[in-house]
């Protein structure tokens, strides 16, 4: 953990930057929190870093949420005419905690 610590204390004198980070019951780091305006100044000397901000999650548009609810329409369809067999809902709470 100080090294986790000694790391940010090197970016905070680099950039001139306040973070403020989260820690679990237990003590231990989980995040660090970056104002938005400090964020954008490193990500424009760091282009590496600004790459990682495509992979941050974005709504869903009109469209894609559109073609979802069709896709679900269509199962319950098949699952009706006994061609599709859906899964129970512990199956599916079982299925959302292994993705964690």
């Amino acid at each position: 953990m100080l090294l986790f610590h000694s790391s940010f204390l090197i970016l905070q004198k680099q950039h001139n930057m306040s973070f403020q980070i989260t820690y679990n019951t237990n003590g231990e780091p989980l995040g660090v929190f970056i104002p938005i305006d400090q964020w954008q100044e490193i990500t424009k000397k760091h282009k590496d870093l600004a790459k990682l901000q495509k992979n941050v999650y974005a709504e869903p548009t009109k469209e894609e949420i559109i073609a979802g609810i069709q896709q679900g329409m269509k199962e319950a369809q098949l699952h009706l005419k006994g061609k599709l067999k859906l899964k129970t809902g512990n199956q599916l709470l079982k299925e959302l905690r292994k993705a964690k």
